[in-house]
């Protein structure tokens, strides 16, 4: 179908602000120039350009666009990407996808990545030293080692938080930022925190957030409904609902897209069968076209006898008609492509598509010429969720099963580091594939990564999502491994009571399963607990377990085991008794070639978590 000029409703900018001279790509995917024009969008639109005027004049704004799958959120928030540039506004956008829905961080990666690759020289020159938590969300920037502060996860959580804010408040000085994130509804917890804090602290800078979501996935316990309903208490959102087109709308739909208007019974037809569904309508006429339905005459469209036009009755069977037109090898790697998410990588098809690298690429520009699936980046799209989604639903269960578990296999043969960053997507495809031996094992890593990039909420879900799997497969050595790592991140949140029941449940789990290093640990950290409240009590408990094990090779969990113990003596006012288990400590550290100052119980646990 023929690209038509852009929006009509897209306003002129100022004549005082530069307009970005670099074109973005096309495409269906937000930050790209989209098809054809808007169409019955003016008062949604209207509003999407009155909060960015207000951006311009200094007031900052969060808008959220919602509505059902396919009603156009994307189409229309592309219209605002167009019009912040048209403004000179530095434009960056991020995606959240469902496999990646655990990563902490997701849709922030690739926007922060594109604003600080945007970034005035001056601004970007003062990241490592003015703002260098910002590091870890920028994944094709070296972080560095950030010094040891003592700070509890959330502490440094919010350094993190400032620091992203901090960064959009020095850009905005010089031109208005927009950032802009797709599909909300798979957020993680982090990310959805970080919104909330720029929402809160950039409302007196010339920030634009935009965020899309799916109204039907988001009930009232949902994270983002959550999230949505606090900062609606603070009035620092604006909703814009999205709904279907009326019949005028699906009119003027039709005639856009063909670039001619056609006969009242063919758009009567369209409109019965689609409600007004803007994805449906294009997805069924390019399906006729296709068939043959609808086709071109001395330069016209025209189309067959409205009787004998078959409509598919809705969008995953329009979606399954025009995957059959594409070859038997296409239609295959489209369905395995299905298994990976909206967005893949060749490679990682190539992986378990079991084809020739020269298939593989003839089948995915098929896939591209049928507008399928586009290219973003090094990486290929559905042209929608509901695409991949219709192709997923093809595939039976055993199948689904085995391509996940390949894919897993797949990602296992990456370097470590990358293994470690997706180690969520790890955990996803192997739960899928039915391997809840692995599954439990990248979960257990997802949550180490979490907690590595101040994610504490999204560690302890990967935490206990790995408990429930390490209890459901008796497995009693991962139920202590992750009852340690939960107590020691509800040690460092401040839930002492909770830290504690996880404590002692994995020193019991450690003591029955002979493992006297599991069990130096986790009492090390009960010790940790009790030197707040019950000194003396800790004290007992590690002189206890000390007297029981003996002497033992020197190991970090004895230094942490001995740093515990004299940091609850000392509040216990026993100093004598404390200065001999700090040169303890000590000394067992100089053996192990740690640093010869005194081993503080921090510096120990980050050589284990870190």
């Amino acid at each position: 179908m023929p690209g038509q000029p852009s929006s009509p409703l897209r306003a002129s900018p100022p004549a005082a602000i530069q307009t970005t001279p670099a074109p973005p790509p096309a495409g269906g995917f937000l930050g790209a120039v989209p098809e054809g024009s808007l169409i019955g969008r003016e008062a949604e639109f209207s509003a999407i350009l009155a909060g960015i005027e207000a951006v311009i004049q200094g007031s900052g704004r969060l808008l959220v666009v919602v509505g059902e799958p396919g009603v156009g959120k994307t189409r229309i928030s592309q219209e605002a990407t167009l019009a912040c540039r048209d403004r000179g506004f530095v434009v960056a956008t991020g995606r959240c996808y469902e496999p990646h829905q655990s990563v902490p961080y997701y849709p922030f990666l690739e926007a922060l990545s594109s604003l600080y690759g945007a970034a005035p020289d001056p601004v970007r020159a003062q990241v490592p030293t003015r703002w260098p938590h910002l590091m870890r969300l920028l994944p094709d920037q070296p972080s560095g080692a950030l010094p040891a502060t003592g700070a509890s996860p959330q502490e440094e959580q919010q350094r993190l938080f400032w620091a992203v804010t901090g960064f959009l408040q020095a850009i905005s000085e010089t031109a208005p930022v927009a950032l802009l994130l797709d599909d909300l509804h798979w957020a993680d917890d982090a990310s959805l925190e970080l919104l909330q804090h720029l929402a809160r602290h950039t409302r007196a800078h010339r920030v634009l957030l935009l965020g899309t979501y799916r109204d039907v996935e988001v009930g009232r316990q949902h994270r983002l409904g959550r999230a949505l309903r606090d900062l609606e208490r603070e009035r620092l959102v604006e909703r814009i609902p999205v709904r279907r087109l009326g019949h005028e709308g699906t009119v003027r739909l039709i005639a856009d897209r063909m670039g001619q208007d056609l006969s009242d019974e063919f758009t009567e037809l369209m409109y019965r069968h689609t409600d007004g569904h803007p994805l449906f309508v294009q997805e069924v006429l390019r399906t006729l076209i296709e068939r043959g339905d609808v086709y071109r005459r001395d330069g016209h469209w025209e189309s067959r006898e409205i009787a004998d036009i078959g409509v598919p009755e809705s969008v995953r069977a329009t979606i399954a008609d025009r995957a059959s037109r594409l070859s038997e090898r296409a239609q295959g790697a489209l369905r395995e492509a299905s298994v990976l998410g909206q967005a893949f990588d060749f490679e990682d098809l190539q992986a378990i598509a079991g084809l020739s690298e020269d298939e593989l690429e003839a089948a995915l520009e098929e896939a591209l010429a049928a507008g399928l699936v586009y290219e973003s980046g090094d990486r290929y799209v559905f042209n929608h969720a509901l695409t991949q989604q219709a192709l997923y639903a093809e595939l039976s269960k055993r199948r689904r099963s085995r391509l996940h578990l390949a894919a897993g296999e797949a990602l296992e043969r990456l370097a470590e580091s990358v293994r470690r960053r997706r180690a969520a997507e790890l955990a996803w495809h192997f739960r899928e594939g039915g391997a809840p031996r692995r599954t439990l094992r990248y979960t257990l890593l997802a949550g180490d990564h979490a907690a590595s990039v101040y994610a504490p909420a999204d560690a302890e879900r990967h935490y206990r999502t790995a408990l429930e799997l390490a209890r459901a497969l008796d497995d009693r050595d991962g139920e202590a491994r992750v009852l340690e790592k939960l107590g020691w991140l509800m040690w460092m949140t401040a839930r002492f009571d909770s830290c504690s029941d996880a404590l002692e449940q994995a020193a019991h789990l450690y003591r029955d399963a002979g493992d006297v290093e599991g069990e130096m640990r986790a009492v090390g950290l009960l010790g940790m607990v009790h030197f707040t409240y019950a000194p003396l009590e800790g004290a007992q408990r590690i002189r206890a377990l000390l007297d029981r094990v003996g002497p033992r090779e020197p190991s970090m969990p004895l230094v942490s085991l001995y740093s515990s113990l004299s940091m609850n003596l000392t509040v216990a006012g026993r100093y004598r008794e404390a200065l001999e288990a700090a040169q303890s400590a000590t000394e067992i550290a100089r053996v192990l070639g740690v640093s010869g100052r005194s081993p503080g119980w921090r510096r120990c646990a980050g050589r284990r978590w870190g």
